[in-house]
């Protein structure tokens, strides 16, 4: 029997008829998802154009994650401080 997103027997049965199809239906497209991905991955190793191929791809992919820097608020850290001191002084 499937294990369907770490719910158990009972849960499962508990859903409505097409709650369960979609689910069902969601989980083999991840499935699929997950093995096309190691498909490439194998394809891609067999020759250095390949493997570079798909590093760039998933570098793509990846992108470059979002910073935000922001200014030292010490009116705002003091009265965060101020009105959780206890629990930042372990009292």
């Amino acid at each position: 029997m499937r294990n369907y997103g770490g719910m158990d027997y009972r849960k499962t049965l508990q859903l409505p008829l097409k709650t369960f199809w979609a689910l069902n239906r969601s989980l083999d497209r991840l499935r699929a998802e997950e093995d096309q991905r190691q498909l490439r991955l194998a394809n891609a190793s067999q020759s250095a154009d390949g493997a570079k191929s798909l590093t760039e791809e998933l570098s793509r992919e990846i992108g470059t994650p979002v910073v935000i820097e922001r200014k030292f608020d010490a009116d705002a850290f003091s009265n965060l401080q101020n009105k959780h001191g206890s629990i930042v002084r372990g009292e």
